[in-house]
């Protein structure tokens, strides 16, 4: 069940026809939180903010955070979803100025939309399949199998935009800004969460940094921050066997009052409770 992959993983990747009735036709998840690839096996349409979008055979979709999108003709529509968390996918500077790239955040009401490297065939055998025998044999490879084919895909993409001339683009001085500040956040949360010291590092005010990170990313500098904390210290708790005091030290806290008192603030429970609670799919 990709609920099931989602809570305990961060991604998911199944067929079309899997989804369906979980989701009743809309392509899942919708919340600021998950990033979505399509590879279409057929001819279908897609609908992003009540504008219609024809998609076809092999092409690839890539859906922002945030970004409504439902299917036209359900039943007839197939493709693999592939659903994953930046908390899930970012491990180095690398991964996170890929998913801050143009690929979910170029166009403000558009999906980016290019042909896949190759067949629905060869994702089933290259990406489904492979996954499908890691996690049977070797579990313990199989989140670094799943990162690497999400990988592949978003390099596919990224090779299609920098081949394309850009023509009636948009100025993307905002979006490098916080892709920068996105890097500097993955080195750097563990030690400092100020906005003034990742703005002084961009050589920009705090001002300036939260209003680009509003226009790029729908939350201020701050939030960005705070979220990015919350998401590695909940993916510790809930899965890894560190102590609370082990999770506390590798955020950079120095003092357990100040620890839980940023967790009870920012989702209404301590450490401790969070740990015991079952992950909800957002």
């Amino acid at each position: 069940m990709i609920s099931d992959d989602l809570k305990n993983h961060g991604f998911s990747i199944n067929s079309l026809k899997k989804l369906v009735d979980i989701h009743q036709g809309k392509l899942p998840p919708t919340s600021l939180d998950y990033f979505v690839i399509l590879w279409i096996i057929n001819d279908t349409t897609l609908i992003l903010e009540k504008e219609a979008l024809s998609v076809e055979k092999n092409d690839l979709v890539y859906i922002g955070p945030g970004k409504r999108v439902e299917l036209v003709n359900v039943e007839k529509s197939d493709m693999y979803v592939v659903t994953f968390s930046a908390s899930f996918y970012e491990k180095s500077a690398k991964d996170t100025f890929i998913l801050n790239s143009e690929l979910f955040f170029g166009y403000e009401d558009e999906i980016y939309v290019t042909k896949a490297i190759g067949s629905a065939e060869d994702f089933k055998s290259l990406i489904v399949e492979r996954l499908a025998m890691y996690k049977i044999k070797a579990n313990d490879l199989y989140l670094a199998v799943a990162h690497n084919c999400i990988e592949s895909l978003l390099l596919d993409g990224l090779l299609d935009l920098q081949t394309k001339n850009g023509i009636g683009r948009r100025d993307y001085s905002s979006l490098k800004i916080v892709n920068q500040f996105k890097v500097l956040l993955q080195k750097n949360y563990k030690i400092d969460r100020r906005v003034s010291f990742y703005a002084d590092l961009l050589h920009i005010t705090p001002r300036r940094l939260s209003e680009m990170s509003e226009e790029i990313l729908g939350m201020s500098a701050k939030q960005v921050i705070i979220d990015k904390v919350l998401k590695e210290g909940l993916l510790m708790l809930k899965h890894t066997p560190l102590t609370i005091t082990e999770v506390m030290y590798e955020l950079g806290f120095k003092d357990e009052g100040n620890f839980s008192a940023f967790f009870k603030t920012h989702t209404g429970s301590n450490p401790k409770e969070l740990r015991l609670m079952e992950p909800e799919l957002n």
